[in-house]
């Protein structure tokens, strides 16, 4: 729908013509387009820029797994092992420097998938993953900072989250207690799971 509208107001502003669609190829060139009008307006609609935005998030979605990704096609999501030790912080960043941002579990099925991954393989066991999980915002209220989306579905080992002694606002998967979940210092350094969910599509179609 917001795609639509957006089409509205660029062919009111003769930017493109009616026989353009919604499609990735032509929402491209359509916001290049839309950018460049806008750069030459002082009083600009707040909802177009936010419409804007919401486009190019949408098209900074890859279509398929980059290359070094695991593809897991019952989750539609790829993943990728961090294998060496930086921070929350730090990890996100290289995350979302390939385009995707920390991984978020929600689903038995989506922990076992990560968690199986990394006992299985030699290079990956033996040590523990950032999550996008954090309750940094608000104490005890935990959410997915990649999708801002409280947890529905937990994995928590026992005893935890702990969240006594520091601050533990983050997220992991402990592997001395097979890869079920620990809340941890943001600062502290660990390895981390980037993915990127390719069920996302765009809010403003249809």
């Amino acid at each position: 729908m917001l795609c639509l509208m957006l089409l509205t107001l660029a062919i009111a502003k003769s930017t493109i013509s009616t026989e353009e669609d919604c499609s990735w190829k032509n929402l491209t060139n359509i916001v290049t387009r839309i950018e460049a009008m806008l750069a030459t307006q002082k009083d600009t609609n707040e909802l177009i820029k936010i419409e804007l935005n919401m486009v190019k998030r949408y098209l900074a979605v890859p279509k398929k797994c980059p290359k070094e990704f695991v593809y897991n096609p019952s989750l539609q999501s790829c993943y990728l092992f961090i294998a060496y030790e930086r921070t929350w912080y730090q990890a996100r960043q290289i995350c979302r420097a390939q385009q995707a941002d920390l991984a978020s579990i929600e689903s038995e099925a989506e922990q076992v998938f990560l968690a199986g991954s990394l006992a299985s393989n030699p290079q990956l066991r033996g040590f523990s993953y950032f999550l996008s999980g954090s309750d940094a915002k608000k104490e005890g209220q935990w959410i997915w900072t990649s999708t801002n989306k409280p947890f529905e579905y937990t994995r928590w080992g026992t005893n935890e989250p702990s969240s006594h002694g520091y601050p533990k606002e983050c997220v992991m998967m402990y592997h001395p207690v097979g890869y079920n979940w620990a809340d941890v210092g943001c600062t502290t350094i660990y390895r981390a799971i980037c993915e990127i969910n390719l069920q996302q599509r765009s809010p403003f179609i249809g």
